[in-house]
């Protein structure tokens, strides 16, 4: 039974909703505009503060074990929830339950395409569907791209792991009877691994990592949920592939040529920084004496699109995700070169390297979004010693030997607090990692200034204070963004405010 016959074919279909989460309400009230009857769950003992409309019923403070799923025509879950019995918070239960009484599982990923294959017959103009997905930068690619098409005055919509989940940003566009010419989705391996249809225009895997090992059973089950981002069940739209991790671009390779694909798809895009003997579509060559990016011109030659130095500054991975950006935004536009014609600076998002104060030769950066031990070595990779690192928070059972290899070999002085500070502990008293232990980023921040005030010198050289994490908030903290604004605020209390006190 397909999401098609189900919404717009049937009547008074009966639906449960796993998780009542931003996907979950998103997804009530798409199924309630389309008739169905929807029964939404959650574990948690939790208020819904908005009116549910009134075919939508909510059961909360409810063990998964006990719900009758014969009653139901489809399942659709929240991507919190994972499938890994030994997970905290998984639907194991309604998984093997479902299927072995038939029953679909769905996610907001399936009701969302399967909207736009609706609409699209509807509409004069398909748009097209940009999809970014990877372990770090993801946020940074999106954001980039949104910015960049808008600036060159395409009608851009960002959903899904930012912003508007995907069916809100779509009800939205619903309503005002318009719908973008570009949707640009940032995707995580959780929306991922339960969708059963996805068919973007072009898509990417940035990087990737081992993270997330508390939802995903495995470093491989995460890669091919990651993977289904090129499209799912078959080949959709264009590959994007990042030739600098080659373990990565080998991996790809031998996924897409194992997907059936459609008649005239077209052949993968290539970008990276380094030279070697693979075909780069897009990269950085020398022209007119200065650093540019490139693109691959019909004759093979490298044509520039913008200067290097007229774009994002804070290192070697903001310049290998504007290579993405312009991948992407190559299969939008007619003429990549327009990005060279438009009077615009590039910016990073809120809560990545974000610089918030500097004062006294001490430059504050707030990186919250570093929730992986790899997203806080790409920053510890753009910044010179000395440094002050405040990080912590849920691991999500990462490995953080590489991290401390890093460290050890350099003037950094650790502060660490949160769910799994002791497991840092640890790992830092075995190699000697300078570290104090506090209970949160203000404490850290108050700390750091008694430190500072202890040495009362001039300081002729730059210290960098960084947040970087490398673990998820929500030990402490609703999203990264809270964690970020908190440390942002105390820093703006004891070092831009504390003299007027």
């Amino acid at each position: 039974m397909n999401i098609q016959s189900v919404l717009f074919k049937q009547k008074s279909t009966k639906i449960l909703i796993v998780g009542a989460g931003i996907s979950g309400r998103a997804c009530a009230q798409w199924l309630s505009i389309h008739d169905c009857y929807v029964d939404m769950i959650d574990s948690r003992k939790i208020e819904l503060k908005n009116n549910l409309p009134k075919n939508v019923s909510f059961y909360p403070n409810l063990s998964f074990s006990n719900v009758d799923l014969q009653r139901y025509t489809a399942v659709i879950v929240s991507p919190g929830l994972s499938p890994n019995e030994k997970s905290e918070n998984n639907i194991a239960v309604i998984k093997k339950t479902a299927n072995s009484f038939g029953i679909p599982i769905w996610t907001e990923v399936d009701l969302f395409f399967s909207a736009l294959e609706h609409n699209s017959k509807k509409q004069e103009a398909k748009p097209k569907i940009l999809a970014v997905t990877g372990t770090n930068g993801k946020t940074t690619v999106v954001t980039l791209a949104a910015d960049l098409l808008r600036n060159l005055g395409y009608d851009i919509q960002l959903a899904g792991n930012i912003g508007k989940s995907l069916l809100e940003a779509l009800m939205e566009r619903a309503r005002g009877s318009k719908m973008p010419a570009v949707w640009i989705l940032e995707l995580s391996s959780f929306q991922l691994f339960y969708a059963n249809s996805f068919a973007p225009d072009a898509s990417v895997i940035l990087n990737f990592s081992s993270d997330h090992l508390d939802w995903h059973c495995s470093e491989e089950e995460y890669l091919s949920s990651k993977l289904k981002v090129f499209g799912f069940p078959h080949l959709s739209g264009v590959p994007i592939i990042n030739t600098d991790d080659t373990s990565l671009k080998i991996r790809i390779e031998k996924h897409i040529s194992s997907l059936d694909r459609k008649e005239g798809t077209q052949k993968p895009i290539y970008f990276g920084l380094r030279s070697n003997k693979q075909k780069v579509d897009f990269c950085i060559k020398k022209y007119n004496g200065e650093d540019w990016f490139c693109m691959t011109g019909e004759r093979k030659n490298f044509v520039p699109v913008l200067k290097v130095k007229d774009s994002v500054s804070l290192g070697k991975q903001n310049r290998i995700n504007l290579l993405a950006t312009f991948s992407l935004c190559s299969i939008v536009l007619h003429d990549i070169t327009e990005i060279s014609e438009i009077d615009y600076s590039f910016k990073l998002p809120n809560h990545r390297m974000e610089e918030i104060l500097i004062k006294d030769n001490l430059r504050f950066l707030n990186d919250s979004k570093a929730t992986n031990i790899n997203a806080t070595m790409f920053a510890l990779d753009h910044l010179s010693d000395p440094l002050l690192l405040i990080l912590g928070g849920d691991l999500k059972k990462q490995n953080p030997s590489p991290l401390v290899n890093v460290l050890r070999a350099r003037n950094v002085v650790t502060y660490i607090y949160g769910k799994d500070k002791h497991y840092f502990r640890k790992c830092f008293e075995k190699y000697d990692v300078e570290h104090f232990m506090i209970d949160n980023v203000k404490e850290a921040v108050v700390l750091i200034k008694k430190h500072l005030d202890e040495k009362n010198s001039q300081r002729e050289r730059q210290v960098n204070i960084l947040l970087s994490p490398a673990c998820s908030s929500k030990d402490q903290y609703k999203d990264y963004a809270e964690r970020g604004n908190d440390y942002q605020k105390a820093v703006i209390s004891c070092f831009a405010e504390c003299e007027h006190a």
